[in-house]
């Protein structure tokens, strides 16, 4: 374990904020939520030992109860996503349509772990911005609301 992740695992201990570490794949997973359908949202820190990055991903599976066959659903996603990914500064979020995964990414450099302030902003935004925008998705699911009006009142609420 490098002394990165060793700064992120001392911030977390003192937020005592539950992870795991997964010492063979240099994953910290940190669980963020639970989905209606019981399943856990896990923040997942990727240290890539030989670059000066780490990779912050907060996926989402959709359940088998969604229809994503429907062409409809699927272009109303598409344009949500790309809606909500329009103008953000810091991350992006991703729909993979074979695994019905909905994705958040957010880079970070590992020369930015340096004091708790900034431990705490990339490690705190990319959960901010997905639970800030994934709200949309189940009225993107449950409504006929246009794609451009959630997201008109999301950043509007926030």
């Amino acid at each position: 374990m490098n002394e990165k992740i060793e700064k992120i695992i001392s911030y977390l201990n003192s937020e005592k904020i539950d992870y795991s570490f997964n010492e063979d794949k240099h994953i910290l997973n940190i669980v963020i939520g639970i989905t209606k359908s019981g399943k856990e949202i896990v923040e997942q820190i990727y240290d890539y030992e030989n670059r000066s990055i780490f990779l912050i991903c907060i996926s989402m599976k959709f359940g088998d109860d969604i229809n994503l066959s429907d062409k409809d659903l699927n272009y109303r996603l598409l344009e949500y996503i790309h809606r909500a990914n329009n103008g953000m500064l810091r991350g992006s979020f991703e729909y993979d349509v074979d695994k019905k995964i909905i994705r958040f990414k957010h880079y970070f450099e590992k020369n930015t772990i340096s004091s708790k302030k900034y431990t705490m902003y990339n490690i705190g935004l990319p959960v901010i911005m997905f639970k800030k925008y994934i709200k949309g998705i189940d009225d993107i699911i449950k409504t006929n609301k246009s794609p451009k009006s959630i997201i008109k009142k999301i950043e509007k609420d926030n």
